[in-house]
């Protein structure tokens, strides 16, 4: 007798259906973000600190993701001084995260022993490891022949030795231990042929079962798995798990680390190891915020502490700038670009051009600011900043005027709703500016000695409104004639508005501007200098436009400050951004 399940429309997604077509309830799913993944990635234009690390740690703790990976601690062979900082790094790290509150949901990272040890406890990487004094570990093993061979140069069956008594000595620790199988799929897929059970990959996960380990996760750890292949072999070993959780760790050099992650998580994966912003190794690997953000909203599964999904792009930009990178505009989900819209028929209705609201993961939607948008388009827009104003105001006119002559020059606001903000202000009658600039002179000196150094310096003459007096200061750096720029500005404005301390530069970009330099080529060109900053009250960018690339930086930053300021007083109602 077949007996239906009446679950209800709003409860449909809190089941699968398994391949004998029994229905079961969806596990939680438990987010693990490998901050050291990230740590090591060559994807970062600089590196990031201890301190960085811990403070990331912190902001994921915050947004309820319950396992956060440190950093190796591993003992450093050869003497490679790169090497011996990051060891001292993690040393650090684990030094300073000891104090936190989230300390039990930190995860040491490793690997299996030497290869010629013959007991564990002689092991110096995992007397390493067992010296942080944190309980929880995450190692990883070889479980691809070629690997064994080529890389670890040992025999078959001592590295099943290392996996078992590796993974047995830190379960005797008191915590939890994670096994990585490095290069699962490969190792099992180079050996299909094979029954599963005499499958190298196989009898390395049946080791590391053997030593006691908590969680078995499976790696793709050269990110070329097909989804179709991940299936299959997943499909062939879960059943050697018993009733052990597992989870998966995927590369995304094809492209497909999240679809994989997916696949693995509706088959039983409940631990997806992950990095917040997809950071990695080589091209990085499954990113954390669009993957829950799918798990939850599309899936309907739950992920363990993380509650308040609302507060997922102000965490992605938080981390960034953790990272000291840009949140990358076309992430799903989180980045800028994916709630900007159009002109056109698509600018009509927002909500029929989205997958799902982005107000659901925090982020803003808004329209792409140009002169396609026509004079409706602009009132729009106006709108989206706070600015009321009526549809037949003079004012729609003479600024969709303006926004076509910049487009024409290259200038096109975009998503520079900062400085469109302000030049709307500007085109209001009776407007007037909170500061004026007389004159700005940046200088810098360049010269050789034993190699090529530099010195720079501005001087400005700045006028407060309402204020008679005019400022006359100047201000050095060692970081460029744009930065000593910054300085002088910041410096006449703060004693008026203190407020100018508190905004901090998220990027700088430049950009030349092609095919509108009238013939003008290279160092002549026209560029673009597009600025994102964090203020008191939100984030904005402005732009700048000029031959002169000082120039061009100095009209981005007087549109931010001078927005700041305005927000401060409110003397007009301007909309917060996200």
């Amino acid at each position: 007798m077949i007996v239906l399940l009446n679950i209800g429309k709003n409860k449909s997604k809190d089941w699968l259906i398994t391949k004998e077509g029994l229905m079961r309830e969806k596990p939680t799913i438990f987010m693990y973000d490998s901050v050291r993944e990230a740590e090591q990635s060559g994807l970062l234009s600089g590196g990031i600190t201890a301190q960085d690390m811990v403070e990331i740690m912190q902001l994921l703790h915050d947004f309820g993701v319950p396992y956060l990976e440190g950093p190796w601690p591993v003992p450093v062979r050869g003497g490679d001084e790169p090497e011996k900082e990051r060891e001292e790094k993690a040393k650090h790290f684990y030094e300073l995260v000891k104090t936190k509150s989230f300390i039990e949901k930190v995860i040491v990272f490793g690997s299996t022993m030497e290869k010629n040890v013959v007991r564990a406890k002689d092991s110096e990487i995992l007397q390493k490891l067992a010296a942080t004094r944190l309980k929880n570990f995450c190692i990883f093993g070889k479980s691809w022949t070629e690997q064994v061979r080529r890389v670890l140069r040992t025999s078959l069956s001592n590295n099943l030795r290392l996996i078992e008594e590796s993974v047995r000595f830190l379960k005797s620790q008191g915590g939890m231990v994670f096994f990585d199988l490095e290069h699962f799929f490969d190792g099992y897929k180079a050996e299909m042929i094979k029954k599963p059970e005499k499958n190298y990959a196989v009898k390395c996960l049946l080791a590391a079962l053997k030593g006691g380990a908590d969680v078995m996760v499976f790696c793709d750890t050269n990110g070329g798995m097909l989804t179709e292949e991940v299936e299959d072999i997943l499909k062939e070993v879960i059943p050697f798990l018993g009733d052990k959780p597992w989870g998966v760790h995927f590369h995304d050099d094809e492209g497909l680390a999240k679809a994989n992650t997916l696949k693995a998580i509706d088959l039983g994966a409940t631990f997806p190891q992950v990095t917040t912003l997809g950071y990695g190794e080589r091209v990085g690997m499954a990113r954390l915020t669009d993957l829950v953000a799918t798990l939850i909203l599309k899936k309907g599964y739950k992920c363990k502490g993380i509650e308040k999904l609302e507060n997922l792009t102000s965490l992605a930009r938080a981390i960034a700038q953790k990272m000291g990178e840009p949140l990358q505009r076309n992430l799903p989900y989180v980045g800028p670009a994916s709630a900007i819209h159009k002109a056109g028929t698509h600018g009509r209705c927002f909500e029929l051009q989205e997958h799902m609201s982005p107000l659901k993961v925090g982020n803003t939607r808004y329209r792409h600011i140009s002169g396609l948008l026509g004079p409706q388009g602009i009132h729009a827009a106006l709108k989206e900043v706070g600015l009321r104003i009526k549809p037949n105001d003079p004012l729609i006119q003479k600024l969709y005027r303006d926004v076509k002559e910049k487009d024409s020059v290259g200038f096109t606001y975009g998503t520079a709703r900062g400085s469109f903000a302000v030049q709307s202000l500007r085109l209001m009658a009776g407007y007037a500016a909170p500061f004026k600039i007389e004159g700005i002179e940046p200088s810098s000196r360049l010269y050789q000695t034993d190699k090529w150094r530099h010195e720079s310096r501005a001087d400005i003459e700045l006028v407060i409104t309402g204020q008679k007096k005019t400022i006359q200061i100047f201000r050095r750096s060692e970081d460029g004639p744009v930065d000593a720029a910054d300085n002088v500005l910041r410096a006449a404005l703060s004693k008026a508005y203190p407020i100018i301390n508190r905004i901090t530069l998220v990027d700088y970009a430049v950009r030349i501007i092609k095919n509108r330099n009238n013939g003008k080529k290279g160092t002549a060109s026209r560029v673009r200098v597009a600025i994102i900053a964090d203020t008191p009250y939100g984030q904005f960018e402005t732009v700048g436009i000029s031959r002169n690339i000082i120039l061009a930086s100095v009209l981005a930053l007087i549109d931010l400050y001078e927005l700041v300021i305005l927000f401060q007083k409110k003397r007009h109602k301007l909309k917060k951004t996200a």
